[in-house]
């Protein structure tokens, strides 16, 4: 089961900023803005990784990488940790998929289905050592 993003979830036009906070709507907020721009950019994937600093978001577009102004260093952690849950569907599905990824040697965390204007855009998501890869799933 996929957790569902809509554009509700993002509190504005594209140039208004998201407000982070310790707030999870915000984090929420943020991952449906990330994935509404991909998707109109027609982006094959987004990579989200701690271990690259600065550069640490990133799209891929026709195998091209472009790296996007990433978020403030104090709240990628809890980006990080958000998209894990959100991509398995909440903590105790998340703690579940750890344990079946450990035992099966998978990478796969699960899905996220941004709900846009008359269609539904997946996503599936998999784990990094410190981050995600996000990869659009083509019907």
């Amino acid at each position: 089961m996929a957790t569902v993003l809509t554009l509700a979830d993002y509190p504005g036009p594209p140039w208004d900023s998201i407000e982070l906070s310790e707030d999870q709507r915000s984090y929420r907020a943020f991952w449906a803005a990330v994935l509404q721009f991909a998707t109109a950019d027609g982006a094959d994937e987004v990579i989200f990784d701690l271990n690259c600093g600065y550069g640490c978001l990133a799209t891929v577009i026709n195998e091209a990488t472009h790296t996007l102004v990433p978020p403030p260093a104090e709240y990628r952690d809890c980006l990080f940790a958000f998209a894990r849950r959100l991509a398995a569907g909440g903590p105790i599905r998340s703690a579940a998929r750890y344990w079946s990824r450990v035992l099966d040697r998978s990478d796969y965390l699960g899905r996220i289905t941004l709900r846009v204007v008359g269609r539904n855009v997946d996503w599936s998501v998999f784990a990094l050592s410190r981050g995600v890869r996000m990869r659009r799933v083509t019907a």
